[in-house]
């Protein structure tokens, strides 16, 4: 298999950047911990990615560079195996190209990928019951989305999809000429589509050949607007064991299946201007066949309803089995061991934050198992599967194909947000009846650096943006004043920090067009950043649109980035740091960006006009002060309205107060990041990258760990995974870092 030379470079150059220290064994509850956003897509839509033969699990994810993984759980020893990677995804920054997964007739496993409006790739393993090695297949289809395999009782495999290859878009399967996959017959239509509309569908097949199929229509004109949530009604068909499709009465219909035929003789709900979403199809313990859904508008608590709609004696008869705030929600359901059905539902969640349409930003939750002994009238809730972590919200949860009750559920922690494949930095959970299945990690103490603050800015760009961005934020690398601010602003920008000198550097430009970011935004005036970078912006980046935020001075400049952003809103969380020594205005950060809280500056002993007019304007609800008594007067805390003090007897003591305070606004200590103090361009950097990982930032001094960030690292060892120190040698030494790794034993 060849990696493409684009992605090599790549590879090899983070692997110069980054060299470990020490690695140690951490317990963990799940069984990856490097997964980008979209490890697992929608049952809906891309499944299984789960299936389990001979007593071992195997579940295929995007991993890194969303790459086609897989791994193996034996349930009788626990053992793991994997991660392997399978493949090299073409869509490296679309999450759409997300693996299916199926056993065939001899046990050996294939795995379909890569696809979005763009070929089906297809890898099958060498061996039967072995992840170890792979071989590449012919594309099954050219140009396909949303690849649902299943093996036939002949033996043969049959896959089913969206043909990209037509403007139509329709829905079509398509079978292998043999058992072993190597070779295809012809794709027949299945739901054929129209100039202006589509399906989203979810075929669900049984041992005697029958499918279940349940869609949902997508408005392409509205879709085109902007409006992606245009999916509305919801249909239910059968294919029978001897190849006819049906309606729920068990009426013929007419294949393929045209939008007419579906509004007369298939239709499950009207459901109007409402939207709907996550329609998965099955049948019964009594044998009804049934559809899962959500349906709903707007956003916020409630405004979403997941949905069983049974079909029996008296036609479709519907039940609500709980709410939820998001259209992305995610949903599956089965038959449970014991003859009861059983629905995975992600519900709740927490608003999200950032630039945007605010509806991307609040999906994901909590994963809870619902039960019914009824067939379906009534729901119950029964546990919430997914673990209780401050901040974190789970999605797209799917059930292991063949899985017993140990190995049941397989799901994926998420980011809320617009951003594809976001940070490797995220966990994949296997649920059972005894709880979540975790595995043992090394863990690991790694250094991110170039060789100078521009590199090592570049590096964490490519970390915490592996696959773009929105924006980019450009700041001076010799002006730490007005870039104190720009933490909570890029991140609700979407976008990584870059330094100019002058102008912009090459390995700078290189970046930024790697990123390929909308609009570029230039904080501080032109003394600060001349118009050269601009230019640069424009003319060697190629940044279509280059806006520049700067006031009279460093303070008004914080107060029209907070406004920009959009997070300095009547009624918030404002913080106020000195705007004079930059440790503790970087240390909070990663709270603040997480959070949606803007960073406004103060003098020693003095209130600046600029900030105390937006003090006055917004009335903020809640004033967190960072930094001790020497830093933020009493006085100016006082007139600022604080709330909360955060400080300490040094930097490096505020800094671990401050993400101690983080965890309970959402950080997590999965991961931790680690810049010198003395270092204002590595601190930068680090904040940066910590607020993509939703993790704390602690300082130390050069040559040794300072006694803080030592103690924090002390009272959570065996909860942190990673350990990611910003700079080089000369900012935090190698000796620190072995301190670091020791401690964690």
């Amino acid at each position: 298999m060849v990696m493409p030379l684009r992605r090599l470079l790549v590879a090899v150059t983070c692997l110069v950047a980054v060299s470990t220290a020490s690695a140690v064994a951490l317990e963990a509850p799940f069984f990856v911990w490097d997964a980008p956003k979209n490890a697992l897509f929608s049952e809906m839509a891309i499944h299984p990615q789960a299936i389990q033969m001979g007593g071992t699990t195997y579940i295929t994810y995007q991993g890194p560079d969303l790459n086609p993984n897989i791994v193996a759980h034996d349930s009788e020893t626990a053992k793991w195996t994997g991660p392997v990677q399978v493949g090299v995804n073409p869509l490296w920054d679309d999450m759409h190209g997300a693996p299916a997964l199926l056993a065939d007739a001899t046990g050996r496993l294939h795995v379909f990928y890569g696809g979005h409006h763009s070929a089906l790739l297809h890898v099958r393993a060498r061996e039967a019951s072995s992840i170890a090695a792979w071989d590449q297949l012919p594309p099954v289809a050219d140009r396909h989305t949303y690849p649902q395999p299943s093996l036939r009782a002949d033996g043969t495999i049959e896959i089913f999809y969206r043909d990209s290859g037509t403007a139509r878009k329709d829905w079509v399967s398509r079978r292998s000429l043999d058992t072993s996959g190597a070779t295809w017959g012809p794709s027949s239509i299945v739901l054929a589509g129209g100039p202006d509309y589509g399906w989203y569908a979810h075929f669900s097949p049984e041992a005697d050949g029958s499918v279940h199929l349940a869609f949902t229509t997508v408005d392409w004109v509205e879709s085109a607007r902007g409006d992606s949530w245009a999916r509305h009604d919801v249909y239910y068909a059968r294919r029978d064991s001897s190849g006819i499709w049906r309606n729920a009465a068990g009426t013929r219909v007419r294949v393929p299946i045209t939008r007419a035929e579906a509004e007369s003789k298939l239709r499950v709900l009207s459901s109007g201007t409402a939207n709907t979403n996550c329609v998965v199809a099955g049948r019964t313990p009594g044998g009804d066949p049934a559809v899962l859904y959500v349906v709903g508008q707007g956003g916020g608590a409630g405004s979403y309803r997941f949905r069983f709609a049974r079909y029996g004696e008296e036609g479709w008869v519907t039940s609500e089995v709980d709410a939820t705030d998001h259209f992305y929600d995610a949903c599956t359901w089965a038959v449970a061991e014991g003859g009861e059905l059983e629905a995975f539902l992600v519900t709740g969640g927490t608003m999200g934050i950032g630039h945007g349409d605010r509806r991307y930003l609040d999906d994901g939750g909590a994963v809870v198992r619902y039960t019914s002994s009824d067939d379906g009238g009534t729901w119950s809730r029964d546990t919430t599967v997914s673990p209780d972590a401050m901040g974190a919200v789970f999605n797209n949860p799917q059930v292991v194909q063949g899985g017993n009750a140990r190995s049941r559920l397989i799901f994926t922690e998420w980011r809320s947000g617009t951003s594809i494949s976001s940070i490797e930095a995220l966990g994949v959970y296997l649920w059972g009846s005894e709880g979540l299945v975790g595995r043992s990690f090394p863990v690991s103490v790694a250094r991110v650096n170039g060789g100078d603050s521009l590199a090592t800015a570049v590096e964490v760009s490519r970390r915490a943006y592996p696959s773009g961005s929105d924006s980019v934020v450009i700041v001076s690398e010799a002006s730490a004043a007005d870039a104190l601010t720009a933490s909570p602003f890029a991140h609700a920008a979407r976008g990584p920090i870059l330094y100019a000198a002058g102008g912009l550097r090459s390995d700078v430009v290189a970046e930024i067009k790697r990123l390929k970011p909308k609009v570029a935004y230039v904080i501080g005036g032109r003394e600060a950043v001349p118009t050269k970078v601009e230019d640069d912006l424009r003319l060697k980046a190629r940044v279509a649109s280059v806006k520049r935020i700067g006031g009279t001075d460093r303070y008004a400049t914080a107060v029209l980035v907070g406004i920009r952003s959009g997070i300095l809103r009547r009624g918030g969380t404002v913080v106020i740091a000195n705007g004079s020594r930059f440790a503790d205005a970087l240390a909070m950060a990663p709270v603040a960006a997480v959070n949606g809280y803007p960073i406004l500056l103060v003098a020693e002993g003095a209130m600046p006009r600029a900030t105390a007019n937006a003090l006055e304007a917004i009335r903020p609800s809640e004033v967190i002060v960072v930094g001790g008594e020497a830093a933020v007067h009493p006085e100016v805390a006082e007139a600022a309205g604080a709330s909360v003090r955060l400080g300490g007897r040094d930097r490096y003591d505020t800094a671990s107060s401050v993400a101690e305070f983080g965890e309970a606004r959402g950080l997590r200590v999965r991961h931790v990041v680690i810049a010198g103090g003395a270092s204002f361009s590595d601190a930068l950097s680090a904040g940066v990258y910590a607020a993509r990982l939703g993790s704390p930032l602690l300082l130390t001094r050069q040559d040794t760990l300072h006694a803080s960030p030592s103690d924090y690292l002390d009272a959570r060892s065996g909860r942190v995974v990673s350990v990611r120190v910003i700079g080089r040698q000369d900012a935090v030494s190698d000796a620190v870092l072995a301190r670091i790794a020791g401690i964690l034993k």
